[in-house]
């Protein structure tokens, strides 16, 4: 697990790009711009998934708990902001929408 206090903007930024490259090259059409995100939406799913990978890959594909919309588009409204980081809070509290 990745303290949450040791993350900052730029590394958690780097990482979750990093991995929702290779993710993208694999899922054409779902490119978000995920250098758009807020830091709290990139901070809070690297800390519910413990990896890069497991943030991208969430980020990038369609979300039960959105309807299957993409959380890192979703995200881009102030509402949908809330929305991805109410469902990325129950993830981590074991409650899986």
């Amino acid at each position: 697990e990745i303290p949450k206090k040791q993350i900052n903007r730029e590394e958690a930024l780097r990482r979750v790009v990093a991995a929702a490259v290779r993710e993208i090259r694999r899922r054409e059409g779902l490119i978000p711009k995920l250098e758009q995100l807020d830091e709290s939406v990139i901070t809070a799913a690297l800390c519910t998934f413990e990896s890069p990978g497991g943030a991208a890959e969430w980020l990038v594909c369609p979300a039960d708990g959105l309807g299957d919309s993409v959380p890192a588009k979703v995200a881009g409204t102030k509402e949908g902001r809330h929305r991805v980081l109410g469902i990325l809070g129950s993830i981590e509290h074991g409650i899986f929408l």
